[in-house]
């Protein structure tokens, strides 16, 4: 594995290199950078962003606040998502760049949390939850703010609740309808939810409705103190021109062509895939599985009583929701861990065919 240091060298380079960042890279690197803890690198990558899209770096780094420190930083996300909000606030604090290498740094070196993302595909797409989102769409608003701060009712049913309550849809569906934000918010309270916290929900929903943000609010009262963390040894990563090769995920165009090339030229991963997923959904389902392999890993976790069952039931519920057959789960997983070498090499040679061509990557 080549050192930061090495790579960095000619990160972001447009001089004898040939290499120039595109967007979707440069906020892939960021955000993956957060989670792995490297502050130089993730600083780089945001500057870089920052450069390219201007002040809209801001709405991308709340969600990643939200959705990878959450309740394992609450002074950081609420420090975050405040100046996220306010751009006067960060002019009275330095200006857009110095304001946003001091909130990268801090999000880098926090303890991390990924339940309220994880909280978040369960709740949606968790077979086991199909009765209780069912239940959940006939219910009235009011019905759904009580169920979501019951205390006797399962933690998951609650979730469920919750989401539907707050009227936030997932991406383009049309399925919970009308819902009353403000309301759940002030029942939030009322179960002992901080008032700052469900604030800064309520300001990072005016930046972006995701429902991992009403997710991370309930998370707070489940979760209660929890303090514990625990260092995570992360995955092996390659230098591709200059950038790690995690960077390279399925939302960006040389990261797709390098999964595409791996479901055809690795026989393991072929075989696993024929075996357990319709051949029409092969690439988004190694997406997502490469995903967990790699673009999820955190440097230091918050350890608390449901963080491995979300785990589970998040990873799981999203390769179903790919397309994986449930009884090759984690088959189709283990395969890509054990090979993401051979995906490393293919970003690399993508990467570099793209440079002999002397143009910049770009979005699928």
């Amino acid at each position: 594995m080549p050192s930061s240091a090495a790579q960095q060298a000619n990160l972001f380079s447009d001089g004898s290199s040939g290499w120039v960042i595109d967007p979707w890279i440069a906020s892939s690197l960021m955000q993956k950078a957060i989670r792995r803890g490297d502050v130089e690198l993730a600083v780089r990558a945001a500057d870089a962003l920052y450069t390219m899209r201007g002040s809209s770096v801001f709405r991308r780094l709340a969600i990643v606040a939200c959705e990878d420190v959450g309740i394992a930083g609450v002074d950081v996300v609420i420090d975050t998502v405040a100046a996220c909000a306010d751009a006067a606030l960060r002019k009275h604090a330095g200006g857009n760049a110095m304001v946003l290498a001091h909130l990268v740094e801090r999000l880098a070196l926090s303890p991390k949390d990924r339940s309220a993302d994880l909280l978040a595909s369960v709740v949606h797409g968790c077979p086991k939850l199909a009765p209780v989102r069912a239940a959940a769409e006939k219910m009235s608003v009011e019905e759904r703010i009580a169920a979501a701060t019951d205390p006797k009712k399962d933690f998951f049913h609650r979730a469920v609740a919750a989401w539907y309550a707050s009227g936030i849809e997932w991406g383009r569906e049309k399925r919970v309808g009308k819902g009353d934000l403000i309301g759940l918010l002030r029942s939030f309270r009322d179960i002992g939810i901080a008032e700052r916290w469900c604030v800064t929900g309520k300001r990072a929903l005016a930046i972006a409705r995701e429902p991992l943000i009403v997710m991370m609010l309930l998370l707070s009262a489940e979760a209660g103190s929890a303090s514990s963390t625990s260092s995570v040894r992360l995955p092996s990563w390659g230098d591709c021109g200059g950038i790690p090769s995690f960077a390279f995920d399925k939302h960006t165009r040389l990261g797709l062509q390098a999964i595409r090339r791996f479901a055809i030229e690795n026989a393991q991963v072929k075989a696993v895939l024929s075996a357990h997923v319709p051949e029409f959904r092969a690439t988004g389902a190694l997406g997502v599985a490469a995903f967990y392999c790699d673009g999820s890993a955190l440097d230091v976790r918050l350890d608390w009583a449901l963080s491995d069952e979300l785990e589970v039931r998040g990873i799981t519920s999203d390769l179903l929701s790919a397309g994986v057959f449930p009884e090759g789960v984690g088959l189709v997983r283990q395969t890509v861990a054990d090979n993401l070498a051979h995906l490393n090499d293919l970003r690399a040679q993508v990467v570099q065919a793209r440079r002999a061509q002397s143009e910049a990557p770009w979005r699928a």
